[in-house]
């Protein structure tokens, strides 16, 4: 997978010192790093100047830009898991160029591309990915329609956004807006895809959609994106044959031609089609933190018996990452610097799952992403911690050489 491999293999690239409109942030190359399709952005590889942490730029395709300005104003204040993460920003004075720097992501395209190169079309692991990424819209749409009453007003392909890890986070904000005359999906209407346009803004009929639930327009473009990810393409949302039957019912009742009749984000969330067991562990590795120690001995045994059946790019940029941050957590808040400390006692059984996780990468990799988290374990005063440790010693004894062991 293109945009995974670059991932671990540019972490000690070189790159171009591009201008990101004055921000403390650096360009990999001027030239776009995906035919994203935006209609008014394009997508830049960048590099953060402080620590050089990737991250992705939108820069406006024109300056001066209306919807690019909306998309800067809307995207700095919706902070939610589900939508894009925004780090830093700028609309350059005089005619500028506006600039948008978040969290490292590649297109949605781009990255269905990818899985599907590396495991098949319509493989478990493409099934499984996907039903993820919808449940992460359903959540970033409950979050912008219901709570924060705004219709995001052009959701398609172009909107979406992956991590590293397999997370879909919601972008695109040039037309998001209050349901009312003057929003900018009302104003720029003629710029949304008519295949994922609601009936309503069709005809133009907004006092309509400003009646209708708040959800009804982003709902019904949902169900559309829907029908494109199992047939990209479809010309009508009745074009909806290859839509897998857990799907089939969500999607023709949030194509009803009458917008209240449409599912609401929070009915469509309890779908058995997002009851998967690789979504509940999904779930539970973000809830970890409220879980109970008890809880949490069962997650990580079943998660252990299970990581070889997790895509790769999520086991390694998405679960072992939560699995490390635990243990940099008991070491930021046990004693002294330097001094032993404590974990949960059920964090001793979170090592297997590391552990395999670690056994997916190369050497190089693994003393990167791995060792650190290993050897602070060994200033674990946890006896549980310190036998797990032992008993798996033979799995990662080959990553420590002599000068590591008699240093720690």
């Amino acid at each position: 997978m293109q945009f995974l491999k670059s991932t671990v293999m540019g972490l000690g690239s070189a790159f171009t010192m591009g201008s990101v409109g004055g921000l403390p942030f650096s360009l990999e190359s001027a030239e776009p790093a995906y035919d994203a399709g935006l209609p008014d952005f394009i997508l830049l590889r960048g590099k953060a100047k402080a620590d050089g942490s990737s991250v992705a730029v939108f820069k406006s395709k024109q300056p001066s830009n209306a919807l690019a300005q909306n998309a800067l104003r809307r995207i700095k204040t919706l902070r939610h898991p589900n939508v894009l993460a925004y780090i830093d920003g700028i609309d350059v004075p005089n005619n500028g160029h506006v600039f948008i720097v978040t969290e490292d992501v590649v297109p949605l395209n781009a990255y269905l591309d990818d899985i599907r190169a590396e495991y098949g079309a319509n493989s478990n692991e493409e099934k499984i990915l996907i039903a993820w990424g919808l449940r992460s819209i359903l959540g970033a749409l409950k979050f912008i329609n219901n709570d924060v009453k705004l219709i995001h007003g052009r959701l398609n392909p172009t909107s979406i956004f992956v991590t590293k890890g397999g997370e879909w986070k919601l972008g695109g904000f040039e037309l998001t807006g209050e349901p009312s005359m003057s929003a900018p999906f009302v104003q720029h209407d003629h710029t949304v895809d008519p295949r994922f346009k609601a009936p309503e803004c069709a005809r133009r009929d907004w006092s309509s959609v400003a009646s209708s639930p708040t959800y009804a327009v982003d709902m019904y473009a949902l169900a559309c994106l829907i029908i494109y990810l199992h047939h990209p393409s479809f010309s009508s949302p009745s074009d909806c044959s290859r839509v897998p039957s857990g799907l089939s019912t969500f999607v023709k009742r949030s194509t009803d031609a009458t917008a209240s009749r449409r599912l609401n984000p929070d009915q469509a969330l309890t779908s058995a089609y997002f009851e998967s067991h690789f979504l509940r562990q999904m779930t539970f590795l973000d809830e970890l933190a409220i879980k109970s120690p008890d809880e949490k001995v069962e997650f990580y045994k079943d998660l252990s018996a299970s990581i070889d059946a997790l895509p790769k790019h999520t086991a390694v940029f998405k679960v072992l990452p939560a699995l490390k941050a635990i243990v940099d957590f008991g070491v930021a808040t046990g004693g002294k610097a330097g001094g032993n400390y404590k974990l949960d006692p059920s964090e001793s059984h979170m090592l297997p799952a590391m552990v395999k996780i670690g056994s997916q990468l190369s050497p190089d990799e693994f003393k990167d992403q791995v060792l650190p988290t290993l050897i602070k374990l060994f200033g674990c005063n946890d006896r549980a911690v310190r036998l797990q440790l032992l008993q798996m010693m033979e799995s990662f004894a080959v990553h420590f050489d002599a000068k590591l062991v008699n240093s720690n």
